[in-house]
């Protein structure tokens, strides 16, 4: 999957999204741990560059009928800068390139803002965290366009 323009953050710019192994990001696991982050075998995890530097990362479980957005997760330094939203329009074209048009995602405090912005509904409310769905379309509305 191609870089697009709606990789540009506010004053930076991801300069690569790619596909890594979960080993190439677990140094990170710890502190995304402290914010309610879960990891998982089945998880397709891509990571967000920005000069050569990993800026923050995403993962993604597809099923036949939906796509399960996991971990969109920018480190704190780069925070308030773009990146998470650069990520999610990333993960919004790639479940659309696969033909997925339904995302579920366990949000975190620190997310449940977002994506109920760009119209998820609650699923289920849990102690530390809430599960969403969110119908894509063609993903105009939300920043990522279909490959």
């Amino acid at each position: 999957m191609k870089i697009q323009s709606f990789f540009n953050a506010k004053n930076h710019q991801i300069t690569e999204v790619k596909q890594v192994r979960y080993s190439e990001i677990q140094c990170f696991e710890e502190i995304a741990k402290k914010e309610d982050l879960t990891f998982c075998n089945k998880t397709i995890y891509f990571a967000a560059f920005h000069k050569c530097e990993i800026v923050g990362f995403t993962g993604i479980i597809v099923y036949s009928n939906k796509v399960v957005f996991k971990n969109h997760f920018v480190l704190p330094q780069f925070r308030h800068n773009g990146f998470f939203n650069a990520m999610f329009n990333f993960s919004v074209a790639y479940a659309l390139s696969l033909d997925r048009h339904l995302v579920e995602a366990t949000c975190t405090s620190q997310t449940i803002d977002y994506y109920l912005s760009k119209g998820a509904k609650v699923i289920k409310k849990f102690k530390t965290f809430t599960k969403v769905h969110l119908e894509i379309g063609d993903g105009s509305h939300l920043g990522g366009k279909k490959q």
